[in-house]
């Protein structure tokens, strides 16, 4: 059986192979997408290996998602430079739908960098 996922983020490398900020950029990206921390790509596929998966495919396509990241960071840009828009959104929506906007601002630096990467992938169970 093989199973495909749409493209979906992951970090590229360890953390620690990144400068501090490009570090505390991707922790805060992966924490406003309500996620602890996102998982090394490599290390995904070893996991999956070790309960039976087969990797058919793992492809990076980062560079297809960027006209969307830059879409979302000038959004993420307009919503922060009017203070008036920020205290309204505040006051009527969950506080994690107002987290994604810093994602918005980080996720095309933190995946222009090199930190984080969106891979399709694609496995069959052996």
């Amino acid at each position: 059986m093989c199973q495909v996922y749409n493209p979906d983020c992951f970090r590229q490398r360890a953390l620690g192979d990144f400068d501090p900020d490009l570090q505390l950029a991707a922790r805060l990206v992966e924490k406003t997408t309500a996620v602890d921390g996102f998982a090394v790509v490599s290390q995904w596929l070893d996991l999956a290996a070790t309960i039976g998966f087969e990797a058919l495919e793992a492809t990076d396509e980062s560079a297809h998602v960027t006209h969307n990241l830059a879409r979302f960071y000038r959004l993420a840009r307009r919503f922060f430079d009017d203070p008036l828009l920020v205290q309204t959104v505040r006051q009527t929506v969950p506080p994690l739908m107002l987290q994604n906007a810093i994602c918005g601002l980080l996720m095309p630096y933190t995946v222009g960098s090199g930190v984080h990467g969106y891979y399709s992938l694609a496995l069959e169970r052996l």
